[in-house]
């Protein structure tokens, strides 16, 4: 999702500067002691992860029927991808240490309200605990997990270096667990794979317009985005794009629903919010303001969709 100008070198971004960004003079850097809680939340970026594990239930549920909800093996695999999330966030946040300080942003590491020390022990312990935790429900789930965490690992490291393969392995990370959570709870369904479709979709959308947010910070920290490398026209059109194809979707995913009449009606809110969503972006150049409102609208629109996932069922 980002990459390098020809004018900032790799040591500006990477993990090898990031003991020595400067810090907010007052700050838990420079002492011992147990983090704030919020700023751990913050770290973790816990409505992420509460996705994540949320999404696999979703995937169970629609695989498996009510019983999954309560199923050991379900409930671990929501677990570990829980820990998955954390540990990629918090990953994410330690490579983007220098970019951050650059631009101003006040994040638990860059401000030092969080040591980087502790934040490359979290990042270890939450891998570890996904990894541990998803071997439960047997071998293949706990090597599907290994390359999950392989790969959104990697984005950090590698793939947010490009301009849409980032954003492409975002979506697909983002969109794996409800797959997850279907093969955990018996098979993968064709409700599983329009519901992995949705995710993907979404994430997409959501993240083009991340970038569009960040354009300017990111440009001043030296970053590269589509926001940023190309007209801000061509971030709009992507997100209009995905949003329209989202609802569409949507619509369409009622064909493998046995309930295909009140998941219609339960989508309604849905089509609502993303329309309210990318209205600001039809016909001008959107606000700051207004780029903000539709990523908070997006966000409701998220979590009305994961509930009318189960209806896919």
């Amino acid at each position: 999702m980002t990459e390098r100008s020809g004018h900032a070198p790799a040591s500006q971004r990477r993990g090898d500067c990031a003991d020595h960004v400067p810090v907010i003079k007052g700050t838990a850097a420079g002492r011992a002691g147990i983090p704030h809680f919020t700023d751990v939340i913050e770290l973790a970026r816990i409505r992420a992860c509460l996705a994540g594990g949320g999404s696999v239930l979703v995937g169970s549920f629609i695989s498996g029927g009510p019983a999954r909800l309560v199923d050991l093996r379900c409930i671990v695999a929501a677990a570990a991808i829980f820990m998955a999330v954390a540990a990629a966030n918090v990953v994410n946040d330690i490579v983007d240490l220098p970019a951050d300080a650059a631009s101003g942003r006040s994040r638990p590491l860059s401000s030092g309200r969080i040591s980087v020390r502790a934040g490359r022990a979290a990042a270890i312990a939450l891998a570890t605990g996904a990894l541990l935790a998803a071997f439960v429900p047997g071998a293949a789930a706990g090597l599907e997990m290994a390359v999950l965490l392989t790969l959104a690992i990697a984005y950090s490291y590698v793939f947010k270096g490009t301009v849409l393969l980032g954003t492409v392995v975002v979506a697909c990370c983002a969109s794996f667990p409800v797959i997850y959570g279907g093969a955990i709870a018996g098979h993968v369904t064709s409700a599983i794979w329009a519901a992995a479709a949705l995710s993907f979709l979404f994430i997409i959308s959501y993240e083009t317009l991340k970038t569009l947010r960040d354009r300017e910070a990111d440009s001043a920290a030296g970053l590269r985005t589509l926001a940023t490398s190309a007209m801000p026209d061509s971030s709009v059109w992507l997100f209009l794009s995905c949003a329209v194809l989202l609802g569409a979707v949507a619509i369409a995913a009622s064909v493998v629903s046995t309930m295909a009449m009140l998941y219609l009606i339960s989508i309604l809110p849905l089509l609502v919010l993303l329309t309210a969503a990318t209205a600001p972006f039809v016909r001008k150049p959107p606000s700051d303001g207004a780029i903000q409102r539709s990523l908070h609208l997006l966000r409701m629109a998220w979590l009305v969709g994961l509930i009318d996932m189960l209806l896919l069922r």
